[in-house]
């Protein structure tokens, strides 16, 4: 993108750029964020999310000093939660004529200087939403956030088959013709996630822009990520929308699809694709290509064995194949593992299923031979427990799946790979 000596982007006709900068508790850190954000010479609104240290004082003197660029200032009466701030930033700056936002933490980990390499890839690429991507091995990096990378990168391929290993990135540049078009649900964290898949169900191209992090010590760290309340809010989430990914009906498109950077390739209905599907040199290779390539494999076995619970006697196995199709994983370890149906532990897991939906339906445990007698074929056992056996089998599957994928995703890491992209 052309600038000039200041940083300043040209103006363009068609690209009226605005930041969204949406801030809860962050005085400490956002007085020099807005100062370089103003530095840049974009429109700036920001979103004062029920802040209940002294933001909203540091904001009325910083808008009162005379500022170089238009600055609005958004405020909640208490907190609501970064979703409904950025959906409040959208929002004004729609109202204000603008066709693209950018948005931007301001917790001082991220770089502002990095928002014109962003819009560069914006105006090149007016539909796409350009994602920036953090390296993996910045210093001091939490735990939690290590293990959020993998597994919305995990959910994000399933729903869409794309490969977005930094889905939680507050730097990115959105055209709000496509935050109109894609309605997300989330209320908080999630947003960030869920704006990604509904966009490339939409048929949205994503671009991608390497930006600078830094993590402060402890002590000087200051978030409102909750691990527990909002790691369970993405897995729902993430559930929710690979169980819409399974079902076929198509999805609303706000234009046609595109390639897509990291996305498999397309995959097409003849006989040798359908082979490198089922062939196990084909998992060799997946499982030395890197660390991503054996979670998407484990992540098979984990989806083959949820499907293994559920009642459906030996169509459990066309199941496997079709939901392995849909959430683009490799067909042979989801059939492998849904093999446990035809198993000496199927009995097993179908007494624990229907114990465990009749204890939910009536909360005492049944008298399982009086319940469902061991001689009766498959489907007149279904009959007999027709509502308890389902609920029952996708809670036994949901802990069939957390023991399997974790367990197998820590055995393909003693495999030698080639390259980690999530530590590249």
């Amino acid at each position: 993108m052309d600038t000039n000596r200041a940083g300043h982007l040209d103006p363009r006709a068609n690209f009226d750029p605005a930041v969204v900068a949406p801030t809860y508790n962050n005085a400490g850190t956002l007085r020099e964020v807005l100062d370089r954000l103003e530095a840049l010479g974009l429109p700036l609104i920001i979103v004062n999310d029920g802040s209940t240290d002294a933001t909203a004082a540091l904001l009325s003197d910083w808008k009162n000093q005379q500022r170089a660029v238009p600055v609005t200032i958004l405020s909640h009466t208490h907190n609501r939660g970064k979703a409904a701030a950025m959906r409040s930033g959208f929002a004004g700056a729609k109202s204000a004529g603008h066709t693209h936002v950018v948005t931007i933490d301001t917790d001082g980990q991220l770089d502002p200087e990095d928002i014109p390499a962003l819009l560069c890839a914006a105006r090149d690429a007016p539909d796409a939403v350009v994602l920036g991507t953090r390296r993996r091995d910045i210093p001091g990096c939490p735990r939690f956030s290590h293990l959020a990378w993998w597994l919305t990168a995990l959910g994000i391929f399933l729903e869409t088959g794309c490969r977005v290993l930094d889905s939680q990135c507050g730097l990115r540049a959105y055209p709000l013709r496509v935050l109109a078009f894609v309605r997300c649900r989330s209320r908080r964290y999630g947003f960030e996630s869920e704006i990604l898949t509904r966009s490339l169900w939409a048929g949205v191209p994503l671009a991608r822009v390497p930006v600078n992090c830094r993590y402060f010590p402890p002590s000087q760290r200051v978030s409102h990520l909750k691990p527990v309340r909002d790691g369970l809010r993405s897995f729902f989430m993430h559930f929710a929308l690979t169980v819409r990914q399974v079902f076929p009906w198509p999805h609303a498109r706000l234009q046609p699809p595109g390639p897509q950077e990291g996305e498999p390739e397309p995959q097409s209905s003849s006989v040798a694709d359908w082979w490198r599907s089922v062939e196990p040199l084909e998992i060799w290779r997946r499982l030395r290509t890197d660390h991503f390539e054996q979670l998407l494999v484990a992540a098979a076995l984990g989806i083959g064995a949820f499907v293994s619970n559920m009642p459906l006697g030996r169509w459990q196995i066309a199941l496997a194949v079709y939901v392995a199709h849909r959430t683009h994983v490799h067909i042979l370890p989801t059939v492998s593992a849904s093999l446990l149906c035809l198993t000496g532990v199927a009995p097993f897991l179908s007494k624990l299923a229907i114990g465990v939906g009749y204890l939910i339906l009536h909360l005492s445990l049944p008298d399982m031979e009086a319940l469902v007698p061991g001689h009766l074929p498959h489907w007149q056992r279904l009959a007999s427990v027709p509502i308890a056996w389902p609920i029952g089998s996708v809670i036994v599957g949901f802990f069939c799946t957390w023991i399997v994928l974790p367990f197998f995703e820590r055995l393909f890491r003693l495999i030698p790979v080639r390259k980690s992209p999530c530590e590249s």
